[in-house]
């Protein structure tokens, strides 16, 4: 409690009732705004159930559209609301008033959503109607309920210029589109949205919008010359190329056909022919339908759908598709891909959840911060070069982590390359070989893989022979639909990433067709630190003596490693096996595995060969993360006495892998008893705690994973979606 004492001649003035707008201006007004705000939105919630927005869209804003059929790509020229009980006939009012174009000779269409087949286009509105009739209870391609709006085309009679709306003649007399006949079962007239494709450009331009009967045959457009009108301004500004005035002026039926071809356009996916000499109903088209023009190929030039076009050209490792028809341009569109391409070296270290095994234990430093930021480049002497302020700041932790590794490699490069999905892999390959500067031979070196293959496990996407000759790059998307996001093909090209490793040796005929084993060998130092890799081929019917020898003559003076050797499989930060000589290749768990740069097999120095001190027990101590219990890394073999306290046996780890005083302070030595009767957890052990004071224990270090980020790709190899090959 607080006493307080005031004047009674200022009791009045000091109890007084503050006033808010002279103590906290600020406040007030931001109070003042919300329920400004809060009062707005009701009144638009209250207003979008009783109005609609009406985006009105003449044939002038149309016909600026180009390429294939978007309806979200359709540009409007005015905007306003009305009630959604409101005759159509008051739009067509307002269009008068606004374009002084009389409403008996304005037709009036909206967009609508078709069941089958489904597509978005314009549909008659009728005058009598309601706006209401014409918005869909439910989300719609083109309709969104959180924004509703009508998008309304504006037709007006042939008799009037579509960019002026002004009568080109004064003396004919408009069409009266307001008797616009529209049956129930039966439509009498018809509108089209018509197209032209230039094969000179490759371009599609909108010519605009034609009406007719439906008893009229479809090559009124062009012998009535309202394809060579609505043409011309296209050819003056030199969007497409010119056309003669016989193409262009053709009156006889048989000249058009001849001359002229038409397309129906379903999607962009999805073209179909026409025939110009029925009728528009014989060819089953209905008001909003999308048709394409262009003029015939010249002869000798392949016009059917069913004709294979690609053409091999001299020099080139990849087949080119001409674009001479409507359809060819669709499937050029579709099939036309932006391909990244990232090449790695075969010896580049292995790269698991982010870990590389190069005697570095603590985070990557910020490129900012380090004096000398790694990208994985070596110089002649294997010391990291430093990159570009450019490329630094976009180095992510596995990149630091790369560069910090002693092994000598070539840093990856990445580099989009134009392709199509049409190709087949050999295609693929000789294009990534040409582009990289490798030999021709290299193109059947390469094994393509969906992510770095060094830090994944997933299998080449070439590695049967047989298979991969048939294979095209659109297959890779039905099998690996991650790789390939689903897009419009006509709005956007398609992106694909793709990893690349050249190999030293072609798999078929120098390796599989010969009963031999590629294997990918991972050199480690005293200090556990991988100091190189090769790759090697071995009998499918040899030993691990076999892999061994092989190994030997690939030693390297400056690696630090002597015979006799050892060859161990680790799976996921822990040892899987300590193979024996005698072993079979065919028994090793990374034989049936296809991806030898991540399924490899470690090689080392054997220290112990002589023999172990009488008690003395070679023991695995893996590295597990403090926050998350797993083990990552490559697990350190060493020999430990009986009865050796905990404090001695870190004392020798850290002088194995060489770590400082201020790192080695977050690790722990922990210990967890794994047996079939009893499981006891994990627990750090105390610096004068005898190890083996527990049968079957087992020793771990627990500290800090030097890439936390990396755990979720972890989790993505054992909680992977069900997936139907």
């Amino acid at each position: 409690y607080i006493l307080v004492y005031i004047r009674e001649d200022l009791a009045g003035q000091i109890l007084a009732p503050p006033d808010p707008r002279l103590t906290n201006p600020k406040m007030v007004d931001r109070c003042e705004r919300e329920v400004r705000n809060v009062e707005q939105r009701l009144r638009e919630k209250k207003e979008q159930q009783t109005k609609i927005k009406i985006k009105l869209v003449f044939e002038r804003n149309l016909v600026k559209m180009s390429g294939f059929w978007d309806f979200a790509e359709i540009p409007h020229e005015q905007s306003f609301k009305m009630g959604r009980d409101q005759m159509v006939k008051d739009l067509a009012q307002e269009v008068e008033t606004l374009a002084g174009v009389p409403r008996n000779n304005v037709a009036l269409f909206y967009l609508q959503y078709r069941n089958n087949p489904r597509q978005v286009r314009f549909a008659f509105m009728p005058q009598a109607s309601n706006f209401r009739q014409h918005i869909p209870n439910v989300n719609s391609p083109h309709f969104d309920l959180g924004d509703p709006h009508l998008m309304v085309l504006v037709v007006a009679a042939k008799e009037f210029d579509i960019h002026t709306l002004k009568p080109i003649s004064a003396t004919v007399q408009p069409d009266e589109l307001a008797r616009w006949k529209q049956k129930e079962e039966e439509e009498t007239v018809i509108l089209l949205v018509a197209k032209y494709f230039c094969p000179t450009t490759r371009k599609v331009v909108t010519l605009g919008c034609h009406y007719g009967q439906f008893s009229d045959p479809l090559h009124m457009m062009v012998t009535s010359g309202w394809l060579a009108t609505r043409l011309k301004p296209y050819i003056e500004s030199k969007e497409v190329a010119p056309v003669s005035e016989q193409d262009l002026g053709v009156t006889d039926v048989d000249a058009v056909a001849q001359q002229w071809m038409c397309w129906e356009e379903f999607n962009a996916n999805d073209i179909q022919p026409r025939d110009v000499s029925k009728k528009i109903k014989e060819e089953h088209l209905v008001t909003g339908d999308v048709i394409v023009w262009q003029l015939a190929p010249a002869a000798g030039e392949p016009s059917s759908p069913e004709v294979d076009r690609s053409v091999e050209v001299e020099g080139e490792v990849a087949p080119i598709y001409p674009v001479q028809n409507v359809l060819d341009l669709a499937q050029h569109i579709a099939n036309s891909a932006d391909v990244i391409v990232t090449l790695h070296d075969y010896r580049q270290p292995l790269c698991v959840d982010g870990v590389v095994s190069n005697g570095h234990w603590g985070p990557p430093r910020p490129a900012s911060a380090a004096p000398l930021t790694i990208a994985g480049g070596k110089d002649s002497k294997g010391s990291a070069q430093p990159p570009s302020p450019a490329n630094a700041k976009e180095e992510t932790p596995e990149a630091q982590a790369l560069g910090l590794s002693p092994v000598q490699f070539t840093p990856a490069q990445e580099k989009e390359i134009k392709m199509d999905l049409r190709w087949h892999l050999r295609h693929v390959t000789g294009t990534i070989a040409r582009t990289f500067g490798l030999s021709p031979a290299a193109a059947n070196q390469l094994w393509l893989f969906q992510s770095a293959p060094a830090s994944n496990l997933e299998d080449p996407l070439n590695t049967q022979r047989v298979h991969s000759e048939q294979t095209t790059l659109k297959d890779l998307k039905l099998s690996s639909s991650h790789l390939l996001p689903l897009v419009n093909p006509g709005r956007r090209r398609t992106e694909v990433h793709l990893h690349a490793v050249e190999l030293p040796w072609e798999l078929g005929s120098q390796v599989f067709e010969r009963n031999l084993c590629p294997l990918c060998i991972r050199f480690f130092d005293a200090q556990v630190r991988e100091v190189g890799s090769c790759l090697i081929t071995v009998p499918t019917s040899g030993t691990v003596q076999d892999i061994m020898t092989e190994a030997s003559a690939q030693l390297r003076p400056e690696w630090g490693i002597t015979a006799p050797l050892r060859v161990l499989e680790v799976s996921e930060g822990r040892l899987h096996r300590i193979c024996r000589p005698d072993h079979a290749i065919t028994s090793l768990a990374c034989f049936p595995r296809s991806n030898i740069f991540y399924h490899c097999l470690r090689v080392e120095s054997d220290t112990e060969a002589g023999g172990l001190l009488e008690g003395h027990q070679l023991m695995e101590i893996y590295h597990c993360d403090r926050q998350s219990q797993q083990a990552w890394g490559q697990p350190l073999l060493m020999p430990v006495a009986p009865g050796e306290k905990s404090g001695a046996i870190k004392a020798r780890v850290k002088a194995k892998y060489q770590i400082s005083d201020g790192e080695f302070k977050n690790w722990r030595l922990a210990r967890y008893i794994d047996s079939r009767t009893a499981r006891v957890g994990p627990r750090p052990m105390k610096e004068e705690e005898i190890w083996d004071a527990e049968p079957d224990a087992k020793l771990y270090l627990e500290h800090p994973h030097p890439n936390p980020n990396a755990h979720p790709s972890r989790q993505s190899r054992y909680n992977k979606p069900l997936t139907i090959k």
